[in-house]
């Protein structure tokens, strides 16, 4: 007698049961795959501000004005204290600019912050407000072009960057968040987010750094290197290193460790799931397995035939479950991400081990419940034997 016992027949016989397998299967690839994509949307949206704008600009405040006017220097008004700061503010600004040769232009500006929402969090960055003749300098270094609307002209008019219009669902004319002496005026194209425009006289805050430059990683060593001394009691600053940094911190080992916990749940849940629906499929075919090895098919030919038809069961549930996933991911794309002015990573590469790695994981676990099923197949006098 041929020992091949053939999967199809099972397969063939019982496509509800084969089909709760599939379904479930398919449903652990896209609550493991759609899972780290959309928690990965805050991570690749946020990433551009945090490894490819300080590239470009790095900023320096002083959140202490004395450490600029000296603690020593009295002043009647606020305003009074105010100009002597932006004084020297821009007198600062001129010496990075003159003496540092990585710098490439230091522009002494008020400051209003650009906010960016990316799904499970908000990320700010720094703009500058400036004379209206600076502008477009200043939107040459981020190769920003007017697409939309006119350039700032009057007082407090700003420019945005069209991603950062979507995300925050601007239209022009309307005011910027938390700031409502500014009134969007354009939107330009830019490969970095980016907002700048021009003071309003009632904006009586002080003015900051914004230092355009090539190569510089590190703001306090390339500062100190003409004498300037940064001190983070009182100052702060954003470059290369300080933005990825806090990038790491702030951003990804946060969302990291609420995708690995979800990620866990899912495995545990899934694996539960798996070997209660397999072991009550199991009790099932204990009579049929019982009489095959009455009729002389070995353990051996019955554990192939098994094997065969998870294999073929695995198979396809990966084949369906990427093709529903992948539509997924692309209407995600679509109709939201896009829109919102959001970023995704559509193919992960991470998350893609990291489903493979589970279907292995649940293979290997059902041969537990494979393995005591054959232990306890016996010739056709156990046929009422109950198999647990």
């Amino acid at each position: 007698m041929s020992q091949t016992l053939y999967a199809r027949t099972y397969l063939k016989n019982n496509k509800k049961r084969v089909a709760t397998l599939i379904i479930s299967l398919t449903l652990c690839i896209m609550l493991n795959y759609l899972t780290s994509f959309l928690l990965g949307i805050s991570m690749e949206t946020v990433k551009p501000l945090c490894y490819e704008v300080p590239k470009v600009m790095q900023y320096l405040s002083y959140n202490d004005m004395d450490l600029l006017i000296g603690e020593d220097t009295v002043v009647e008004t606020y305003d009074e204290g105010v100009a002597l700061f932006n004084a020297e503010i821009e007198k600062l600004a001129q010496k990075i600019e003159n003496d540092c040769d990585k710098v490439k232009r230091a522009f002494p500006a008020l400051v209003i912050d650009g906010e960016l929402r990316a799904l499970f969090a908000s990320w700010y960055f720094e703009g500058a407000l400036m004379d209206k003749q600076y502008i477009e300098e200043y939107l040459g270094f981020y190769d920003a072009k007017l697409i939309e609307g006119r350039m700032p002209e009057g007082d407090g008019e700003v420019l945005l960057d069209s991603m950062t219009m979507k995300n925050n669902g601007y239209k022009i004319g309307d005011e910027v968040k938390y700031y409502t002496l500014y009134k969007i005026v354009g939107v330009v194209e830019s490969d970095y987010n980016l907002i700048c425009g021009t003071p309003h006289p009632d904006d009586d805050s002080a003015k900051q750094i914004f230092i355009f430059s090539e190569g510089i990683t590190n703001l306090k060593n390339e500062l100190a290197t003409i004498g300037v001394k940064l001190d983070s009691n009182g100052m702060y600053w954003t470059d290369y290193e300080s933005a990825t940094e806090d990038y790491q911190k702030n951003m990804v080992d946060a969302i990291e460790g609420s995708t690995n916990i979800v990620y866990v749940g899912i495995v545990i849940l899934m694996c539960v799931a798996l070997c209660v629906i397999y072991i009550t499929f199991l009790r099932d075919r204990h009579s049929e397995w019982c009489l095959y090895a009455s009729i002389g098919y070995s353990r051996k030919s019955i554990y192939l035939s098994i094997m065969r038809e998870l294999s073929f069961t695995f198979i396809l549930s990966l084949v369906i479950g990427a093709a529903i996933t992948a539509l997924s991911v692309f209407l995600i794309n679509v109709l939201y991400i896009t829109p919102s002015g959001l970023l995704g990573n559509s193919l992960d590469t991470e998350a893609i081990k990291d489903v493979l790695r589970d279907f292995i994981v649940f293979f290997a676990i059902l041969q537990i419940p494979v393995r005591y099923a054959l232990y306890r197949i016996k010739t056709i006098d156990a046929l009422g034997d109950d198999l647990y």
